[in-house]
């Protein structure tokens, strides 16, 4: 149990913090792509509407939801440990971190 709690305030620290950061959410964060390095390729951005939403079409064009992104856009920016990666077009429960 003390696991669980711990992991989700991590999450919450790395939600809060990026926010705070790039003054918005993850997942719907516009310029992902020029200001989050997510390794080889460049990040999805969200459309920066101030929401995420799964049924959001992204700025870059791919399909991947923005609630997806709520997990790569922290762990690329460095708030979340480890790493994360998704498969576009997934669905969203395959590609999103299951908890301990």
């Amino acid at each position: 149990m003390r696991n669980l709690i711990s992991q989700q305030d991590g999450i919450k620290a790395a939600f809060f913090g990026f926010q705070d950061h790039f003054r918005a959410l993850p997942g719907d964060y516009a310029t992902a792509d020029a200001n989050i390095n997510c390794g080889a390729s460049a990040c999805a951005k969200g459309n920066g509407n101030g929401q995420i939403e799964s049924a959001a079409t992204p700025l870059n064009g791919s399909v991947t939801p923005e609630e997806t992104m709520v997990w790569s856009h922290p762990a690329g920016a460095g708030f979340l440990s480890g790493s994360y990666s998704f498969t576009d077009a997934a669905a969203a429960d395959a590609t999103t971190p299951k908890n301990a």
